[in-house]
């Protein structure tokens, strides 16, 4: 197994590519900690991975990226095995918005917020305890920051 006994910490691992990776991480051995801003659906996600995986190696985390909570995320990943091997940043926002020429000005905090400014927090507050010449991080990003499109033209413009 590639990922025996590491320890990662997921964010948006409740669906889409976020839940991809946590089953991925699990099914190589790793240890996963996810956020959901959704108690339910961490709640949902956590029992469903844990009947498979085992309820061990698998901590669902409610915390909104966009907010403060998002350190409960690393915190409590510390607090479970006090290193961390890897940080995958795959949660985002992406608001509807029909033209970037007057979309408001909370859309673009938003967005930024979220899928910018969050994840480099996120990175702040789990690199003291990344394992030395180990760790890494992984951004996960979307098609729409090469090629943004109706409705989301506002979602590429943070990666020009």
């Amino acid at each position: 197994m590639i990922f025996n006994n590491k320890k990662f910490v997921v964010t948006g691992g409740t669906r889409g590519i976020g839940r991809a990776v946590v089953e991925r991480l699990l099914s190589e051995g790793a240890y996963v900690c996810f956020s959901s801003r959704k108690e339910d659906a961490c709640a949902k996600a956590t029992a469903e991975l844990a009947a498979v995986y085992g309820k061990g190696r698998v901590h669902g985390v409610v915390a909104h990226l966009g907010r403060e909570s998002r350190t409960e995320l690393i915190d409590h990943a510390v607090s479970l095995w006090g290193e961390i091997h890897g940080l995958v940043l795959s949660a985002a926002v992406s608001p509807p918005i029909t033209s970037a020429l007057d979309a408001p000005e909370r859309s673009y905090d938003k967005i930024l917020s979220t899928n910018v400014t969050a994840n480099a927090l996120l990175v702040q507050a789990a690199a003291p305890h990344f394992v030395e010449n180990e760790s890494s991080v992984v951004m996960i990003s979307s098609i729409s920051a090469y090629a943004p499109a109706f409705p989301h033209p506002v979602y590429g413009k943070y990666h020009t």
